[in-house]
């Protein structure tokens, strides 16, 4: 564990003490003086959960560079990669396309002029992504050489037959149920500018700055898709199917359960809590699912449910503390992923998602990142048209479960 881990650790473990006791005197006294002071060490452990997720992140990356086999050994950068990278390198900051068309079939450029990008760069964006959003890390991302990827799903299982002796006859039986579910990309892109005077004169990573740009744009594009996107040249987002009540659910559906309250969260009182809606979604969800399930929320409903106690006067929310687990926040026992794009307690709104997103949604992306680099059409600057085909959609309605804003 790195010391700036250890030091965010502290500093999370001293607000978490401040943060309880700052609840104890707002029962006591609910004054506006208490109040504010609950609510800004609130924002400090939500500040504090981001900055340890970064800084592992970060140490999780700087590990895994570590690990891996040196230029020279020819095992991680073969002549080969070292000749691509520096292609591209060229590519981006002087435009110089030398070999490239002859290269076009072996080494990732197209022959309209676009670089396909390595990807240790595709990676770079993506980790750059990740920031305030997560579907990207929770999903199964696959990558596909189609138009398309199909998948063959069981809605139904095979009828059970009974119980017999050795001369019992057999009767015939249901057929499972299957259903082809078809994920189509849709493209994505960003064009990040530079003036060519700086490509040309900096002395900084060009590559990474690509990827914190391109990255910064993607991050909100297609997570927004993820969540709630409507399909059309985009993924659909797993908030645009159908959401019915739990107990109506059925195949091709969201189960949701009611909050309790229109537009908030359940007061608490003498006979029910809020907690009680989060255990109800929570056993909404098949144990199947429910041993990888994780919540998603966005910050500003983390920073309400931290407040949420049990029937004994108990917190339910957890600051992170395991390596293992990369120091994730819990509620009620299972791992908090904040997402920004998620959407904010509302009347009606869905504004937390719990279920087995690896199980539940599917990424694919097709072929890679593309580079299109223009610096004719707005001089001074340098266009980078970035591309890459994305597509998405739910591959297992029984994975996903929400919170419905309302009464019932």
């Amino acid at each position: 564990m790195s010391d700036e881990i250890k030091r965010l650790l502290e500093k999370q473990g001293e607000a978490f003490e401040a943060f309880k006791a700052a609840l104890a005197d707002e029962a006591k006294s609910k004054t506006a003086e208490n109040e504010a002071k609950t609510a800004r060490i609130n924002e400090e452990l939500t500040r504090l959960a981001k900055e340890i997720k970064t800084a592992n992140d970060r140490a999780e990356a700087a590990e895994a560079a570590a690990a891996r086999p040196s230029r020279g050994d020819g095992k991680s950068i073969t002549p080969a990669m070292a000749e691509y990278k520096a292609g591209l390198f060229n590519y981006i900051r002087k435009g110089e396309e030398d070999g490239l068309e002859k290269k076009a079939l072996s080494a990732g450029v197209n022959p309209d002029g676009g670089y396909t990008v390595h990807s240790e760069l595709d990676t770079m964006i993506d980790r750059v992504a990740r920031v305030n959003v997560n579907m990207r890390g929770l999903a199964t991302v696959r990558s596909i050489t189609g138009r398309s990827f199909k998948k063959l799903v069981t809605t139904s299982g095979a009828g059970i037959g009974g119980w017999g002796n050795e001369h019992t006859a057999p009767t015939e039986t249901t057929t499972p149920g299957l259903v082809e579910l078809e994920f189509t990309p849709g493209t994505l892109w960003a064009e990040p500018r530079a003036t060519q005077e700086l490509l040309e004169d900096s002395d900084q990573n060009i590559e990474a700055w690509l990827a914190d740009e391109v990255g910064i744009i993607f991050e909100t594009t297609e997570n927004q898709a993820f969540i709630d996107g409507n399909g059309v040249n985009r993924p659909r987002g797993f908030l645009d199917y159908s959401i019915v009540a739990n107990a109506s659910y059925a195949w091709g559906s969201i189960g949701y359960v009611p909050s309790g309250a229109s537009g908030a969260f359940r007061t608490p009182s003498s006979s029910a809590s809020p907690v009680d809606d989060f255990i109800a979604l929570r056993h909404a969800l098949k144990p199947v699912y429910r041993q990888n399930a994780v919540w998603l929320m966005n910050d500003t409903t983390v920073a309400s449910i931290r407040k949420f106690k049990d029937g004994q006067g108990n917190l339910q929310w957890k600051p992170g503390a395991s390596v293992a687990e990369g120091f994730t926040e819990t509620f009620l026992g299972h791992p908090i992923s904040y997402d920004d794009q998620m959407p904010d307690v509302s009347a009606g709104s869905y504004a937390v998602a719990f279920g087995d997103f690896r199980r539940g949604y599917l990424i694919v992306d097709r072929l890679g990142t593309q580079v299109i680099r223009d610096s004719l059409t707005s001089k001074p600057y340098v266009k980078f048209y970035t591309r890459r085909r994305v597509g998405g959609g739910v591959q297992n309605f029984e994975a996903i479960k929400v919170m419905k804003m309302a009464a019932s």
